[in-house]
């Protein structure tokens, strides 16, 4: 059985004192102490035993506050499923996991997280198209189709929930996109159409009535403070404060184990 100390922030913690901790409890050659204390965030470890765990948790107090939790009981969270369609009954959430309309309804006490964020994107986006060639005098070629790769750098506002599905060791995770969910199906007669907004002004507009649903019957899911944020001002999707600004997408999912982490009981 595996056991994960989990601290109470996610801010970088005191790299000298991890890493001197990972040497005296783990065991571990400096090297390797160091490089694991570079990664620690949130979830100081997820991988070691009761008295290891017991032993971590003592060497961090006072500096780190942290519990101790079962593993076995925290999501992976490393593939999300895109969510387009829901049904916000207010007997229960229902899900379309798919194109079709097969819905799958859950208790609204079953969601455990409600996190919102501004992560930025880095990736290759390949776009095929005709291209026009030439000859070696200049002279125009034929139509050839090519696949064009560049590089893409943007920040994608996004909404994660995990919701516990089948037992309490089982999650659904969940990632929702402004610009992707069917609003007019969602919201009904409350999706607003108004011809004075852009496109994208109108999305974030919906977005955050869907978001603010979903917090309010979603009464026993831990809503962070960056969610509360980005419903609250209606510019805060455009000029997001820190705590919603994520690097990277992996820090994000890093951030929102580390939500549904703390929230568990201690072991």
């Amino acid at each position: 059985m595996s056991f994960a100390v989990v601290a109470d922030t996610f801010e970088p913690l005191d790299f000298d004192l991890l890493a001197d901790v990972f040497r005296s409890v783990l065991g571990l050659a400096a090297y390797d102490a160091k490089h694991r204390a570079r990664r620690s965030r949130g979830i100081v470890v997820d991988d070691v035993n009761a008295a290891e765990a017991a032993a971590i948790k003592a060497r961090l107090q006072p500096t780190i506050r942290a519990v101790v939790v079962d593993v076995e009981t925290i999501p992976p969270l490393d593939r999300p499923r895109r969510v387009r369609r829901l049904d916000l009954a207010e007997g229960s959430l229902g899900v379309f996991l798919g194109y079709g309309d097969e819905v799958s309804h859950v208790p609204w006490d079953h969601v455990t997280l409600l996190s919102g964020g501004v992560v930025r994107v880095d990736e290759q986006v390949v776009e095929d198209g005709l291209d026009l060639t030439t000859g070696g005098g200049g002279e125009e070629g034929p139509m050839l189709w090519r696949s064009n790769v560049r590089r893409e750098v943007r920040d994608d506002v996004m909404l994660e929930a995990v919701i516990r599905v089948g037992g309490d060791e089982s999650f659904l995770h969940l990632r929702m996109s402004p610009h992707e969910l069917v609003y007019s199906e969602i919201l009904g007669e409350q999706a607003v159409a108004d011809p004075r907004r852009n496109a994208r002004e109108e999305s974030f507009h919906n977005f955050r009535g869907v978001v603010a649903i979903l917090g309010r019957r979603a009464t026993k899911a831990v809503v962070t403070p960056a969610t509360v944020a980005l419903v609250s001002d209606g510019d805060a999707w455009i000029r997001p404060p820190a705590e919603a600004r994520f690097a990277e997408a992996d820090e994000f999912r890093a951030f929102n184990r580390w939500q549904v982490a703390r929230s568990l009981p201690e072991v």
